[in-house]
């Protein structure tokens, strides 16, 4: 993608800090209801793909896209709500809230979670490792990993080893790409409850991302 090409804006900056300021920011946001909840479902050899993205390629970032008009269009409404605000005739940054992925390998589970950072549409390139035959993805998500599932981090170059959490989240239809509204709180409360589950592991992922090269890059 961009690299260093592209700077963190000052009022994110602790979710891009070192792995200990980062998991806190991250946790904070979530513990205070001050986030919007996604989830982004597909096949392993998909997702094989972004996780190794997020090992050899940025690391600590991983990819995701969608080719359906409905769930693409709510997926950049629920970006825009959470991250843009108004003032006049000018569109501004705002941290107050986050928007928060749920990442799931189809028949296998939840295998991480994250924040998603910014939303693409690019009609000219698509991403290698997705196939594209009845669908093209159009649009492309980036997240910031904060848990990778411990047997993906312990066997990352094999995915035959990988494990997933098969939680069902109330509120949250797990056949598609989507982004959710505050109204739905049923959503907003069983993802805030998953991630408290997994919060001693935050760190640890960070940390994992961290030793594999000498800085974490900025978005």
């Amino acid at each position: 993608m961009y690299g260093k090409w592209l700077a963190v804006r000052p009022q994110f900056d602790k979710l891009f800090g070192n792995p200990e300021v980062a998991a806190e920011a991250f946790l904070s946001y979530v513990q205070d209801n001050k986030f919007l909840p996604c989830v982004f479902i597909g096949h392993k050899d998909h997702w094989a793909s972004a996780i190794s993205y997020s090992i050899k390629g940025e690391t600590g970032y991983t990819l995701w896209g969608s080719g359906d008009r409905n769930s693409t269009s709510g997926i950049i409404a629920r970006y825009q709500d959470t991250y843009v605000k108004t003032e006049g005739s000018k569109y501004l940054p705002s941290n107050e809230r986050i928007l928060v992925a749920i990442l799931r390998i189809t028949g296998l589970g939840v295998i991480g979670f994250g924040l998603v950072t910014d939303v693409e549409t690019d009609a000219i390139r698509n991403f290698v490792g997705w196939r594209e035959e009845d669908k093209f993805w159009v649009t492309r998500f980036r997240i910031k990993v904060f848990w990778l599932h411990e047997s993906i981090r312990k066997n990352f170059s094999g995915n035959d080893a990988w494990q997933g959490d098969s939680v069902e989240l109330e509120g949250i239809n797990t056949q598609a790409n989507n982004c959710y509204t505050r109204d739905n709180q049923k959503a907003i409360n069983s993802v805030k409850q998953f991630i408290s589950l997994k919060k001693d592991e935050i760190k640890a992922t960070l940390e994992f991302y961290a030793s594999l090269s000498p800085e974490i890059p900025n978005i």
